[in-house]
Parts: C-alpha cells; structure tokens; sequence
C-alpha cells in the first residue's frame, strides 16, 4: 500500500480525492495548507504528494523547490491555471506532473497509479545494494528483506543507501544531515532519530544499522 499525502484549501475537493485514491488502494494523509504540508513532509515516509499550486501557508510550488532531489518525494501539483508557464515551472522544479482543475478524478487517479507503478518498473534495471540481511534497490526506492520487499519514502532510502555505501563506517549525526539533509540543522534537532525510527519500523527484525554509542550509526560491513 502506498503513502500519499494530499494538501489542497478546497475541503470538499479534498474529501473526494482523498476518497477515490483509498479506494483505489492507497493509504492517504489529507491536510489544508501549505504548512501542514511541509511538517508532513519533513517526517518523511510519503511514496507521493498531490499537491495544490496555491495554498494558505505555502505554495505546493515553494514545496517542490524547497525540497532536494533526495527529500523529495514523487510530486504532482494541481491547479486551476490553464497557462502554461507555471506547468513548465513546476516540471523544471522536480514535479513529475501537473494537473489542472477541473480534472476528471478516473485520469486523476490513473496519474497517481502511473507513477507509482514508474518505481516498480525502474528496480528492472537495478542491480542493489546490499545492506546486511537486507538489498537496497535505488531505481524502485525499496529494499528486498527475507521476508520480502519493504518501500520506504525518498528520505529514508537516501539515509539507509547513504550508510550502505559507507558500510563498515561510523556516521555521525552532523554527517547525516549535511550529507543526507542537506542543511545545517543544529545537532541537537532528531530529525535523523526520527528517520531512523521509521525504518527501523518498517524493516523491523532485518533493520541493518547499528547505532555506535558517541560516534552515530553504522551498517556493517
């Protein structure tokens, strides 16, 4: 089941997409705004965002940009302008699509699927990464375990492959979220505990990282 997030101002919009993509099997986190969106964002574990061009808060425009090509997740942006600038704009920024109101929610929902599907079909070509008991596989974005594939968000299997080519090494929190995040957030911010947390949830008994007291987190080599 893939996580998509939804943010549009529209309430009754919002209520219907979020209707139709649960039906079509998908779970779904739907908020109003802009800076909802981007605290959902920032957690992570989101396989795809559909979100609105214009927004209280922050624009789905300023989100795709603020984002690097690591954060991101897979990114659709909707709105109810027909020129054509802003759709370049958007496609240049890193959204993979542009949808614009009113849509017919069938095409809307085939979009998502597309996408999604787009993932599954890269792992074809990818060869993996191995990572302890588990094989990470950057052109799907999930990882193989014993007990099956396992996807994670864009942010979690950065993190993860970032420890697998560094197997055998130490990494320090600092490290991670330069490298991994790419800011300079102070050290005592847990946005990489939290990261490591979902995956560690998601992967649960074949979870690869070992967490080196005083020194950050390894993936044996």
């Amino acid at each position: 089941m893939s996580l998509v997030l939804l943010a549009d101002d529209d309430a009754q919009l919002r209520m219907l997409v979020a209707r139709a993509l649960t039906g079509a099997g998908h779970q779904v986190v739907a908020v109003a705004d802009g800076a909802q969106a981007r605290e959902q964002l920032q957690h992570g574990g989101f396989d795809l965002a559909l979100l609105d061009l214009v927004m209280p808060g922050e624009s789905g425009m300023s989100l795709v940009k603020s984002f690097t090509p690591e954060q991101r997740p897979t990114v659709l942006l909707m709105s109810g302008m027909t020129d054509v600038g802003p759709r370049i704009e958007a496609l240049n920024a890193g959204a993979v699509d542009f949808v614009v109101k009113p849509f017919v929610m069938a095409e809307l929902v085939a979009r998502v699927n597309r996408h999604l599907a787009q993932k599954v079909q890269a792992t074809l070509v990818d060869g993996g990464i191995p990572a302890g008991p588990v094989v990470l596989h950057p052109a799907g974005r999930f990882v193989q375990t014993p007990d099956g594939r396992v996807d994670l968000s864009e942010l979690e299997f950065s993190l993860l492959a970032y420890l697998a080519r560094r197997a055998g090494e130490a990494c320090s929190k600092e490290e991670l979220l330069t490298d991994v995040w790419r800011t300079e957030w102070a050290s005592s911010t847990n946005l990489v505990e939290v990261c490591v947390a979902r995956i560690r949830h998601r992967l649960g008994p074949h979870f690869p990282v070992r967490t080196v007291r005083g020194r950050g987190y390894c993936i044996d080599a």
